[in-house]
C-alpha cells in the first residue's frame, strides 16, 4: 500500500491536499480559486483524494465540502457548517459578547429582520450551538468552565432568551477555526474583546493591549451596539 507522501507527492496534488487541510469544508469552487488550478485538475485530484479515502465528504447548501480523514470530528464540522454562513456568525458572537440575546434585541441590533433571526435561532438551537434558557425575574446564571457568569437582562413576559449551549466549546471552536471564516479579523476581534472583559474566565490563550482594544472596538462599532451601552 502506498504512504501518504507517495500519494500526494505531485506538486499541484500536494497543494490541494495542504489547501483542505488548512480549511477543513472547503468546497470545489474555493480550492479552484486559493489554488489557481483548473477545474479539471482539480476534479481530478479530488476523485483521486476520495478514491484512496485520504478524504471525507458532506454535502451541505448544495456544495460538496472536503475534510482530511480523521484530522476534524463530526461536531466540528457541523459547527463549521453552520457558523460559516454570515448571520448565525453574528448571532453567534453577538450572544458570546452579550452573554444572552432576545430575538427581538438581536434583530434590532445586528438589523435582521425578526423572522430571519427566529429561523436562524431555531437552527442554532437544533444544531447545539444555542439553547433557550429560563429567567428568574430577569436574572440568568451561565455555567462556563471556570465559573458562574449572572447577568440581569430586562424582558418581557412572553420573551425567550437563548445563550451558547456550551459556552467554552465554541470560543475554542472559534480560536481553532477563525482562519477558515471569510470575517475572520471580526472573529479575532470578537475574541479579543471578550478576553479583555472577561480575563478571569478564560484561559490565558489570548492576550489584548489597551491599543489594541482600542482598534477592535471601531470594528465591533461596525457590527454590534457598544457593549457598554446594551
Amino acid at each position: 500500500m502506498q504512504c501518504i507522501k507517495e500519494i500526494i507527492d505531485l506538486k499541484p496534488r500536494y497543494k490541494i491536499f495542504q489547501l483542505i487541510k488548512k480549511y477543513p469544508g472547503l468546497h470545489q469552487k474555493a480550492i479552484i480559486k486559493k489554488s489557481n488550478y483548473s477545474e479539471g485538475t482539480v476534479r481530478y485530484h479530488l476523485d483521486y483524494f476520495e478514491k484512496k479515502e485520504l478524504v471525507s465528504v458532506s454535502l451541505t447548501d448544495k456544495y460538496k465540502r472536503y475534510y482530511v480523514k480523521d484530522l476534524i470530528s463530526q461536531k466540528e464540522k457541523e459547527l463549521l457548517n453552520v457558523l460559516r454562513k454570515k448571520i448565525p456568525q453574528n448571532i453567534t458572537l453577538y450572544i458570546m459578547i452579550y452573554i444572552a440575546g432576545s430575538r427581538v434585541k438581536i434583530s434590532r441590533s445586528l438589523e435582521i429582520h425578526p423572522k430571519l433571526v427566529e429561523y436562524h435561532l431555531k437552527n442554532l438551537v437544533e444544531a447545539g450551538v444555542l439553547k433557550q434558557i429560563d429567567t428568574e425575574k430577569g436574572i440568568i446564571k451561565i455555567q462556563t468552565k471556570f465559573e458562574t457568569i449572572s447577568k440581569e437582562f430586562k424582558i418581557s413576559n412572553n420573551e425567550v432568551l437563548y445563550t451558547l449551549k456550551d459556552f467554552y466549546e465554541i470560543y475554542n471552536f472559534f480560536i481553532k477555526y477563525s482562519s477558515n471564516f471569510i470575517d475572520k479579523k471580526l472573529i479575532n476581534d470578537c475574541l479579543d474583546w471578550i478576553d479583555f472583559l472577561s480575563d478571569t474566565v478564560f484561559p490565558n490563550k489570548r492576550k489584548s493591549t489597551k491599543s489594541q482594544i482600542d482598534k477592535i472596538e471601531n470594528v465591533l462599532y461596525n457590527v454590534f451596539p457598544h457593549p457598554y451601552y446594551s
